[in-house]
């Protein structure tokens, strides 16, 4: 297992802490490979109810035909504070209240949507890969 030390907490590569412990039901993002990005694949609200759930998918950044399609959202109003959340492959990420009023207008009725999300999809705790996410940005949109 691959472990990085910071200060006295030593963790495996990918979780995050809460004080000195992780929670179960807390979502983990996977490690992105260079090129890569995540994809949420949104749940229509037939499949999940009211709550609002969907998949994280890991996707290689690609300029050809075989690139899968996904449409793409960027903002920066309201709080900062993540005071709602998205079921995510089964586990609880916290998101802003304003994403969480927006995501059910964003949902298909026949089928899940493929977004690319900045504040879902880039680890927002995580600055080495939000640098390596900007840079991507140009390829991303």
């Amino acid at each position: 297992m691959n472990v990085r030390g910071v200060g006295r907490n030593i963790w495996p590569l990918g979780r995050r802490m809460i004080g000195d412990k992780t929670t179960s039901d807390e979502f983990v993002y996977d490690i992105l490979n260079p090129g890569e990005i995540r994809i949420l694949e949104l749940y229509r609200e037939v499949d999940s109810g009211p709550t609002l759930s969907g998949t994280l998918r890991l996707q290689a950044l690609r300029r050809d035909s075989t690139q899968q399609d996904y449409e793409t959202l960027s903002y920066t109003w309201g709080s900062p504070k993540r005071t709602d959340s998205i079921v995510c492959n089964g586990k609880s990420l916290g998101i802003t209240r304003n994403l969480a009023v927006g995501l059910p207008y964003l949902r298909y009725g026949s089928r899940p949507r493929r977004l690319w999300i900045d504040a879902i999809c880039i680890d927002q705790s995580n600055v080495r890969e939000r640098t390596k996410q900007v840079q991507l940005m140009r390829d991303i949109f």
